[in-house]
């Protein structure tokens, strides 16, 4: 493979994408890649985006342009390559060319369902835009058509694979093994099975992405305080260091806000028994330097005082998954939120999840932070990068 500095750092490097729609099977049948020897998508534009924060986590945006002998490929029943219920997938991938050697490296971006397709006609020309969607769709369009029950003491992992594997029995799903078991689980007729899911998860800590290959990756949420992966720092001028070159970051911004300020967690879980509490387990920020300090058993001491975060499912049954729930929760809360928003040249390798240092003096931003967004363009070599951390301000 490439080195991955060409894909970061160089202005000069020419950004690429291949674009390939493939049927169940897997086998391209429409591809902007002329080496697949099938009938040609002459993308110009587009761009690919994670959103953390979003129901639907991957999605991206293609504008076809189309020539005579490509207007077939303007859909005329549902069951044409480019409707939006045709039976394919949509591949994307995003790299770089390096200038020099003409040697190029590509990253999966996603492997999307068409949601949406736009035909349009203006003067001579004819494009077609479509908009797609990652396997979250597939997952919540497919409610409960019939009652569905989950049996108590079903370990989570299995649990969650079994709402999965029925939907997407196509996709690997490769899930962080855990020993917490669920509660008695009960869906009605209509109910949102992805809405489902997520409740799981996050009743153990875990999230749910799908990869570039269309994976299920069911892991552990990440932590600020883990090894980053990427970092921007200041240099001279505009420049900002990463591990990979140097890339000039044409805008930084930077928000704080105290509306989602806490410095506790208290979890809740169902009762263990008639006529006992409640499963619960606090999670507290007993850090002395901190000023949203409080420790429970030396309330006192704290000028703060106690701001918990109340975090109550069904789902919780013991008390060790109580304490894991408030636990993983405390950094999401805890503090002044701080988001930072980087404007950069493109990293095709950066997604969600991947824990980055920043160090920028003049917006005044120090510290490790996850990826909430990301949105890579395929022309332009740009890309912007949400970041998101909760800090406890000493």
């Amino acid at each position: 493979m490439v080195d991955a500095s060409i894909l970061v750092g160089q202005e000069s490097a020419e950004v690429i994408s291949r674009v390939r729609v493939l049927d169940f099977d897997g086998v391209a049948i429409l591809s902007s890649d002329p080496s697949d020897n099938v009938t040609m998508l002459k993308v110009t534009d587009g761009e690919v985006s994670e959103d953390d924060t979003a129901e639907i986590k991957g999605t991206a945006m293609l504008t076809i342009q189309l020539d005579a002998e490509s207007e077939s490929l303007v859909p005329q029943g549902g069951g044409d390559p480019l409707s939006p219920v045709a039976e394919v997938m949509v591949s994307v991938s995003v790299g770089a060319r390096d200038p020099g050697t003409g040697l190029e490296d590509l990253e999966k971006q996603g492997l999307y369902e068409i949601r949406k397709t736009t035909i349009s006609e203006e003067g001579s020309g004819l494009t077609i835009t479509l908009e797609l969607e990652d396997k979250h769709k597939k997952l919540q369009r497919a409610r409960f058509y019939r009652p569905r029950n989950i049996a108590k003491g079903t370990n989570y992992g299995d649990a969650i694979i079994n709402l999965m594997v029925s939907v997407i029995p196509e996709s690997e799903i490769n899930i962080t093994p855990t020993t917490h078991t669920t509660p008695l689980l009960s869906w009605d007729i209509e109910d949102d099975r992805l809405v489902a899911l997520g409740e799981m998860l996050s009743s153990i800590g875990y999230t749910l992405r799908f990869d570039g290959d269309g994976g299920a990756q069911v892991h552990p949420d990440t932590d600020a305080t883990d090894d980053p992966l990427w970092s921007f720092i200041q240099g001279s001028g505009t420049k900002i260091e990463t591990i990979s070159g140097f890339a000039k970051a044409t805008k930084v911004k930077r928000t704080l806000g105290d509306d989602e300020t806490y410095n506790g967690v208290i979890a809740l879980g169902e009762a263990v028994g008639d006529n006992k509490p409640r499963i619960k387990a606090e999670a507290w920020d007993t850090n002395p330097d901190s000023l949203t300090y409080f420790d429970p058993t030396k309330p006192d001491e704290s000028r703060y005082g106690p701001v918990p975060f109340f975090y109550s499912s069904p789902f919780i049954t013991t008390a060790a998954q109580a304490e894991s729930a408030a636990r993983s929760r405390l950094p999401k809360v805890a503090g002044v939120v701080e988001r930072v928003e980087v404007t950069t040249l493109l990293n095709a390798r950066v997604h969600c999840g991947d824990v980055v240092q920043i160090e920028r003096a003049r917006v005044g931003s120090h510290g490790t932070f996850i990826v909430e967004s990301v949105i890579k363009s395929l022309r332009a070599n740009t890309m912007t990068v949400t970041l998101r951390e909760r800090r406890i301000f000493a």
